[in-house]
């Protein structure tokens, strides 16, 4: 990334990067193909460079290059359950206008990053609801989504990250994919 661009911006250009990348080959027939034959390598895959971007000490190159391999395996997955292009044009609208919400936050400044054990919690409760009952719940799940968001954006501008162009991507990556899951499955 460029020394020069502030850090937020350092981070939208990865995650327009990082979207565009998982999008492109979500969309894609031949990475659909292998995804279908290799789905669980692909899932596999991802937990691990997932772990790997969590807990290995790396340079930053590095950790954008794992973070990349991330967003590949992930558009292979999504290329099983293609979103719509409607529901991408409302996450789109969405996430922005929940940025919007962080930012004003942290400029009155409160700090949200509190916040982050009650989210951790309510996803708990996502999956364990999801897995007894067997129910979508995409509202709550885009809700829940949309909150991350918020409390996303105001810790990147409460304590910055400390620099950590790749974290806050990979954060915000996180939080596009699963609410472009969650709204695309409102319709399903």
């Amino acid at each position: 990334m460029h020394p020069k661009l502030p850090f937020l911006g350092q981070v939208f250009v990865n995650l327009i990067f990082q979207c565009s990348l998982a999008l492109s080959l979500a969309r894609n027939p031949l990475v659909e193909e292998s995804a279908r034959r290799n789905v669980l390598m692909y899932f596999i895959g991802s937990i691990g460079v997932i772990l790997a971007l969590a807990f290995a000490k790396a340079s930053t190159p590095v950790r954008f290059i794992m973070l990349t391999l991330f967003s590949t395996l992930t558009g292979a997955l999504m290329s099983l359950n293609k979103p719509s292009t409607e529901a991408l044009e409302e996450v789109v609208r969405v996430f922005v206008a929940l940025l919007v919400v962080g930012a004003v936050s942290a400029a009155l400044g409160l700090d949200l990053r509190t916040m982050y054990i009650v989210l951790f919690v309510a996803l708990l409760a996502l999956l364990f609801s999801r897995v007894l009952t067997g129910m979508k719940m995409a509202k709550f799940g885009a809700f829940l989504f949309g909150l991350f968001v918020v409390v996303d954006t105001n810790a990147i501008l409460q304590k910055n990250y400390d620099g950590d162009v790749v974290q806050a991507t990979l954060d915000y990556f996180l939080d596009f994919v699963n609410l472009l899951s969650m709204m695309d499955g409102e319709d399903n």
